[in-house]
């Protein structure tokens, strides 16, 4: 059974409740919970910084700018790979979504 709780670990571990019921907290529900609620985090503090939308058109010139512009943005972020092209992807439009 998993119990949604904002309280941490610890403070749960106190509440005769959990006892009562058999219930045993999970830590590895409010990993998967915490990482969810910091990649929204992370998504809003992206678009706080506008970041270019790219929509795939041919235009060399345009590309760079949205890619120095991306990159300019994960910098000031400290962003992962794997972040970088989740957050990227976000921003694709029109012919660079398909």
């Amino acid at each position: 059974m998993v119990v949604e709780s904002k309280a941490n670990y610890n403070l749960q571990l106190g509440r005769e409740w959990i006892h009562g019921v058999g219930v045993v907290p999970s830590i590895m529900h409010q990993k998967v919970r915490n990482e969810g609620e910091a990649e929204e985090r992370r998504l809003d503090r992206f678009l706080r910084n506008n970041p270019p939308t790219f929509k795939g058109r041919f235009d060399p010139e345009g590309a760079q700018t949205w890619v120095q512009g991306m990159e300019r943005i994960f910098c000031a972020m400290v962003t992962s790979d794997d972040q970088k092209v989740r957050l990227a992807t976000h921003m694709l439009a029109e012919e660079a979504e398909f």
